[in-house]
């Protein structure tokens, strides 16, 4: 979300900021301000804090992020890994398949 001088005066000119939104509270119906939470994004998309703000819902504006969405890989370097480094889990660290349990006797 873009977030300016439409939201409120606090935010004209080089106050500006984007914000990615992570949670809207219920609106003030008299006069339509809402709390709204979520984190201030850098230049290069990265969250830089986290920002609670009350503004007009009338002056947010939706805006497309350049970023990678959580959980979406990103593009390699196109490096090698570090020697000795395996991308590839090692067979010892694999997890065994299903199999049968073993069965736990107890004697009295």
């Amino acid at each position: 979300m873009l977030i300016e001088a439409g939201c409120s005066v606090q935010f004209t000119g080089d106050r500006s900021l984007i914000l990615r939104l992570v949670t809207i509270g219920e609106s003030d119906p008299y006069n339509d301000w809402v709390w709204i939470t979520g984190y201030v994004l850098g230049s290069k998309g990265l969250a830089t804090a986290k920002r609670e703000l009350y503004v007009m819902r009338a002056g947010l504006v939706v805006q497309r992020s350049t970023a990678p969405a959580m959980g979406q890989p990103r593009r390699s370097s196109g490096r090698a890994p570090a020697s000795g480094i395996s991308r590839q889990p090692s067979r010892a660290s694999r997890v065994p398949t299903a199999g049968p349990l073993p069965s736990s006797s107890s004697s009295a």
